[in-house]
Parts: structure tokens; C-alpha cells; sequence
């Protein structure tokens, strides 16, 4: 290795210099003798960059001290600092002859440069590694198996809470790990013996306080495969683990949150149509699993009616880009039947996803179906009624003239006619009574009835009238089988049913009427489509094997004049008269069919568990020799001038009024001579129970028989809650008119 050497006198001076040194300072040999350390050619300074004035350079410090100085580093330049160079330097005194002083010194350096460099790059690298450790909480370190003892970094040391430099073995190191990690620690460190890699994680206590670590080591082995070291780093990653654990824990919570919905979520793929996540709520709702729906196209599921709808909602809106509200299509339920649901969906077309939410509207739909059949059922029913009023005051007026023509003559070829007239007054007069049912306007003699005895009666009937390939079968379960209402209108109701079940079974079938008790709970009176309040009710199954029912025959079949006989044989309204029947006795009736697999028609009535007693009179009818006045009070003048003729013809006096208030004033001058008022309900300027309360008040004794188109409905029971002796409904013969007051007048 060269080395400079320079020969240096007391008083500063330089003597000699070898070639190497010279070359170092860039200059001549015989251009440095002469020259001292305080020449300002040349600068010295300290490692930390302090310049050394010349009385302090090495060689003089020993001129001064006598005292040799070793391994003193300096770094000397001339004119430029960037050309400095690193200098390690050693000075040896030498002596005068009288050994008393320091006569000469000699300084000895070599250039160290580089190797100075060197050191400055690894410091930088040092100090860099250092900050990149600090600032990523990373810490390294390096064991000795054989020893145990443990080279911390000062970021490890940080890491542990412990002050740098503080001597560390592996007992050390393991008193820091969590007393539940140990273990763990321990036996994972084991097995990294055998040349696996060491990768784990593990919690640290640091000044009480627990913190997560990462620990990755590499073990370097001996020729003979025996371990010798571990080198490895450590990093604090506690704040990453409290995001991953508040990341997982909203997640969990957004699950919690997703499967607690009462609504259907959903992420579906917009290219495959097919469900890629759901919720719990596709299973409550439609009863399929996760697993048999995710990865499923959602076109498996969907009626085959709204298979196209929804595929244009997805081209047209969600492919691009667009949100879609309140769609709603029809989706099929494991067990078979169908649902509506009405879907939000948020489409994400970059992804090829979309985010959607649907609820069940199946029952609203429901609801508001009723609601709407309700409401065409009560106009239908308004328009019936109001029809068959108007008619039945017609074929009152008919029947009228067909009794005063029959009265004038004794040929029997018009006596014929007229029989005619009247028998076909008399079936277009049954006609009016059904739509008058279906009104629920139809005339009831409320008493109790065994509904067994009105199945057995219904089914004696049947046996002889229709096909004998048709079996009847009953199966009568309640007890007891009674209801509060009009047995003759019941007996219709089941008539009509088993007549609708014959037809449906043109090539023979079975016929079942079964009963049984069912209560009615708050939820199903809610909603259902009719008037019923909650309690034990009388259940009529009605039943048959035939041909069944499609929706739109179902639909309708309660509908007046709907039939899907050929023409000219029916009237399409026996199960409209009926459907009137029984919400009038305050139940419901429900049907259940599809094509090919026959109907049953469902009926609810009021049970009836109180006896009731029903107390007959036989009237004396015998007519009075004494002519009577009666007041008729009849808007028609049709009905009201031909029935006051017969009425006459049969030795009445009568008087006439055409409305309620003409009526009442007769009444106030008359009513000591007016023995009876016949009285119609529905008239303009004052109606019939205005009227009655009128005359009752002019005399608490009136005597009035109501006559109405109408039949005996909630208007007409009341006046005669109220006082009214009788009721007939038109259209009536004479003879029933008669009958009708002589009662009256005996009573």
C-alpha cells in the first residue's frame, strides 16, 4: 500500500516530501519544500467538516505535545472542496541530539478516500434504511441459534418499547409476545427449522399495550444443513389490523344488515342474467335456497308472460345505465305458485352488474284486485237493482192490465192469452228477484236453518234430475250446522252451486258437499274482499270433478249474465244471485279451480248456536162487509191507476197520490176515514219512509203496507221495525194485494 510521508521541521517548515505525497496535493516535490501547515495552498479539515487552523495539524500538535498521534483522520483540499481528499494520518517526534526537544516530526498518511466515501455512502444508506424503517414501522433483526442472542435495529428496539442498545436474547424477545401468542410463536418458529420460511403474525405487549406484529425470517444454514441464523424483519401492523377488523366487522354488519331485510337484495350479473348474490329474503319469500339461485339465471324463475318485459328493461335502461323504479314481474315460488315483485334496481353497466331490491306486492295486488272486483261488483249490483225496481214497477203495471182484462171477458181464447201474459210476468218477475239477490236488495225471511237438511233437500232433488253418472257424496262435519237466515234463498245458493258443478261435468264426475267449522281470525276479515267480522263460522265446501276454470272465467264467474253455456241455456244468473245471497247473510264465498282439475266453491256463514223460536199465527182473512178506504201512493201512474181498478173491483174505496208529500197532506185532512195506506218507497218529492213518519206522527196508529220494486232490503226492514204492518214487492197479483190487506185490517 503507498503511503506519503513528509519530514516536517520545529518551526513549521517542510523538508521533504516524498512523490506520493506530492501527487496527493497535486503539486511538485520541490514546489511543497519550504512551505508550512498554515500555507494557505492547502486546507485541512475534521471528519464533521470544521476547518483545522495550522497550529492544529497533526504534525503540530505533536511539535507542541512530543506526543505521537495515531490513525487521526483529516480530510485536506486546495482550492476546491469537491477535490478533497481523505487522509489517514500518523506522527512520530524525533528528537534533537540533546533529547530534550522535539526536533523534527515525521507524518506519515495514506488516502482513505474512497474507503471514506464508501463509509458516507453506507451512513446515508444507514441513515435512509433507518428513516424507511421508522416510517414504515419496520424494524430488522438477526438471531444466533446456537447463542440466542438477538441484533435489534433501532426501529425494533422502538417497535418493542425498549431502549436501543439494551442486550436481547430469545427469552428477552419472548417476554415482549402476548402470554396467549407465545405458544403459538414458539412452535411456529420450530417448525421454520426444517428450511420453511417464517411468515406470522402475533400480538406484542408494549408498555401495556397490546399491538399486532408481522415477523418474516429466513434461516441460513451451515454446509452440514445445520442452522445458523435467522435474519428477518419485524412490522407493526396493528393500525392495519384494526382496519381489517373494522373492515370485516361492516361487513359483517352490512351482511347482518343485507339478510335482515324483509326486502329481496340482490347483485345480479346484467350479461349472464344471473343472480350472483341474495339474500335470506329470496328464501323466505319464494323458499329456495342460496345455492339454487346464485349462478342461476333469473329467466328460470320468472313467468313466461313477463320473460320479455324484463328483458327489454334490461337493454333498454339498465345496460344503459339508467335506474329503473316500480317494475314489477311475476316470479315463481318453489311450491308451484306465483308472486308479484316490484323491483328497484341501481345497474353498474362498467361491471356488468346491477344492484336490485324487491318486495312482495302480491298480497297488495291482491287486495286491490278484491277491492276492485268489490267495488264492480257493487256498481254491477247498484244497476241490477235500480234495473229491476224499474222493471218490476213495469210488469206490475202488466200484470195489472192482464187481471182487468181477464175481469172483462169470458172468452177463452183471450183467457189463454192473458194466462200467457201473466205466466210470463211471473218468470220475468223470478228473473228480477236474482238480479235483486245479486244486489243483496232481495227479500229475506230471517229464521234459523240447518244447512245439513238444506244439503240433503238440494241433494234429493239432484238425484232425480241430472246425469246418473254423476256420484253425490257428503261429508257433513259441523256441529251445529245452523245459520241466521232466509232458507229458501240459502237452498238457492247451494241449488245454483250444485247445478254450476253438473255442468261441469258433462260426462259424469263426482259431486261433494262437505261442512265443517272454521274461525275466522282478525287477519283473514282484514283481507278479505267482503264484510265479515271475526268468529265461528259454518263452512260449505261445494265440489266437483269436472272441467274446471281458467283466471278470466274465474274472474267473472260471479258476474251477472256471465255464462259459458251455449246460448239459450241459462241466464248467467244463478251464481250471481247466489254471490248476492251470501254476502247479504253476512258471509263470503271463495273459488278455487284450474282447467282440468274440477272446482270448489267455498262458503262462509255466521254460525248460529242460539236456538231461536219462530212463532206462527194463522190470520183471519175473512173480508169485511164494510167498504174500506185505502190511500195508494205509487209515483207509476201505470201501477197506481190499474191497481186502484182492481182494488176497486174487489170493494174498496180508494184514493190516489202520486208522491210522499201529496200523500201526507191527504193523509192530515183524511186520516179518521182512511182505514189503510198502501205506500211506495221509492218516489221523488218526499220518499215512503219520510212519508210514513209523517202520517205516524199525525196518527201514532197508522196502518201502511209498503210496496216496492224493490225487495225486503235494510231501508224497507227498518220502517217495519218502525211501525209498518206489511210488505209486498212487486210485481204482485190482485189476489196476493188483497190477501195482503185483509191480514192486515184483522190484525
Amino acid at each position: 500500500m503507498k503511503a506519503g510521508v513528509i519530514l516536517q521541521r520545529a518551526d513549521g517548515f517542510i523538508e521533504h516530501i516524498n512523490d506520493y505525497a506530492a501527487e496527493l496535493f497535486g503539486m511538485a516535490s520541490d514546489s511543497v519544500t519550504g512551505r508550512t501547515s498554515s500555507d494557505p495552498v492547502w486546507q485541512m479539515v475534521l471528519e464533521d467538516g470544521t476547518p483545522v487552523p495550522g497550529d492544529e495539524h497533526p504534525s503540530m500538535v505533536t511539535f507542541r505535545t512530543g506526543i505521537p498521534m495515531r490513525d487521526e483522520v483529516r480530510g485536506v483540499f486546495s482550492d476546491d472542496p469537491e477535490s478533497m481528499r481523505w487522509l489517514l494520518i500518523n506522527t512520530e517526534p524525533v528528537q534533537d541530539p540533546s533529547g530534550e526537544s522535539v526536533a523534527e516530526v515525521l507524518v506519515t498518511f495514506i488516502d482513505i478516500t474512497d474507503r471514506k466515501r464508501a463509509e458516507t455512502e453506507l451512513k446515508r444508506s444507514d441513515y435512509l434504511l433507518s428513516k424507511a424503517q421508522q416510517l414504515g414501522r419496520i424494524g430488522s433483526w438477526e438471531l444466533s441459534i446456537s447463542s440466542g442472542r438477538l441484533v435489534w435495529t433501532d426501529e425494533t428496539y422502538r417497535l418493542f418499547g425498549i431502549p436501543p442498545g439494551t442486550p436481547m436474547n430469545l427469552d428477552d424477545f419472548m417476554k415482549c409476545v402476548h402470554p396467549d401468542d407465545r405458544e403459538y410463536v414458539l412452535s411456529e418458529w420450530d417448525a421454520r427449522m426444517n428450511g420453511n420460511d417464517y411468515d406470522i403474525q402475533h400480538r406484542i405487549v408494549v408498555d401495556g399495550e397490546v399491538r399486532w406484529v408481522r415477523e418474516k425470517a429466513q434461516i441460513i444454514f451451515d454446509d452440514h444443513c445445520k442452522p445458523l441464523k435467522g435474519i428477518g424483519f419485524v412490522q407493526d401492523i396493528t393500525e392495519s389490523r384494526k382496519a381489517e377488523n373494522a373492515l370485516r366487522e361492516s361487513r359483517e354488519e352490512l351482511d347482518e344488515i343485507f339478510n335482515m331485510s324483509l326486502y329481496l337484495i340482490c347483485i345480479a350479473s346484467l350479461e349472464e342474467a344471473a343472480f350472483l348474490k341474495v339474500n335470506s329474503a329470496f328464501f323466505e319469500v319464494l323458499g329456495y335456497h342460496e345455492s339454487e339461485l346464485v349462478n342461476h339465471s333469473f329467466f328460470e324463475f320468472i313467468h313466461p308472460d313477463d320473460v320479455e318485459p324484463t328483458k327489454r328493461v334490461i337493454e333498454d335502461d339498465l345496460l344503459r345505465g339508467r335506474k329503473v323504479l316500480n317494475f314489477t314481474n311475476r316470479y315463481r315460488r318453489k311450491d308451484g305458485t306465483w308472486c308479484y315483485l316490484e323491483w328497484a334496481a341501481h345497474p353498474l353497466p362498467e361491471r356488468g352488474i346491477t344492484f336490485s331490491i324487491a318486495h312482495d306486492v302480491t298480497e297488495q295486488r291482491e287486495l286491490s284486485e278484491r277491492l276492485r272486483q268489490t267495488e264492480k261488483m257493487e256498481a254491477i249490483g247498484q244497476l241490477a237493482g235500480g234495473v229491476a225496481h224499474d222493471f218490476n214497477n213495469h210488469l206490475s203495471g202488466i200484470m195489472n192490465y192482464a187481471d182487468l182484462l181477464m175481469s172483462k171477458t169470458d172468452d177463452s181464447e183471450i183467457l189463454g192469452m192473458v194466462e200467457g201474459i201473466l205466466k210470463l210476468c211471473t218468470r220475468s218477475g223470478e228473473l228480477t228477484g236474482q238480479l235483486l239477490a245479486y244486489a243483496r236488495r232481495g227479500q229475506f225471511e230471517i229464521s234459523p236453518v240447518d244447512m245439513h237438511e238444506v244439503i240433503d233437500e238440494v241433494a234429493s232433488m239432484l238425484k232425480h234430475s241430472i246425469d246418473k253418472r254423476i256420484r253425490i257424496s257428503r261429508h257433513l262435519n259441523a256441529d251445529p250446522s245452523s245459520v241466521s237466515g232466509d232458507h229458501s234463498r240459502l237452498e238457492s245458493v247451494l241449488l245454483n252451486l250444485a247445478l254450476n258443478a253438473r255442468d261441469a261435468m258433462p260426462d259424469g264426475g263426482e259431486l261433494v258437499f262437505a261442512t265443517d267449522l272454521i274461525e275466522l281470525d282478525e287477519e283473514y276479515c282484514t283481507s278479505s274482499r267482503f264484510t265479515v267480522s271475526p268468529g265461528e263460522y259454518l263452512r260449505i265446501r261445494v265440489s266437483d270433478s269436472g272441467v274446471g276454470m281458467d283466471d278470466y272465467t274465474k274472474a267473472r264467474v260471479f258476474d251477472p249474465f256471465f255464462t259459458t253455456k251455449p246460448q239459450g241455456r241459462g241466464t248467467g244468473m244463478g251464481l250471481a244471485s247466489a254471490f248476492g245471497t251470501i254476502v247479504s247473510h253476512k258471509g263470503a264465498v271463495e273459488v278455487e279451480s284450474t282447467p282440468g282439475n274440477g272446482t270448489v266453491f267455498t262458503v262462509f256463514l255466521p254460525s248460529c248456536r242460539e236456538e231461536c223460536l219462530s212463532i206462527s199465527t194463522t190470520p183471519n182473512t175473512e173480508k169485511s162487509s164494510e167498504v174500506l178506504r185505502i190511500l195508494l201512493v205509487d209515483d207509476e201512474e201505470t201501477v197506481r191507476e190499474t191497481t186502484a181498478v182492481l182494488l176497486r173491483g174487489n170493494g174498496y174505496e180508494v184514493y190516489t197520490c202520486s208522491d210522499g208529500r201529496e200523500a201526507v197532506e191527504y193523509y192530515d185532512k183524511a186520516w179518521r176515514q182512511t182505514e189503510l195506506v198502501i205506500l211506495d218507497m221509492n218516489m221523488p218529492v218526499m220518499n215512503g219512509r219520510d212519508a210514513f213518519i209523517r202520517m205516524r206522527e199525525i196518527n201514532p196508529e197508522v196502518r201502511v203496507i209498503l210496496s216496492t220494486g224493490f225487495s225486503l232490503d235494510a231501508s224497507a226492514r227498518e220502517i217495519l221495525d218502525e211501525g209498518a204492518r206489511a210488505y209486498i214487492q212487486k210485481p204482485f197479483r190482485i189476489g196476493e194485494l188483497v190477501e195482503r190487506i185483509e191480514k192486515v185490517l184483522s190484525d
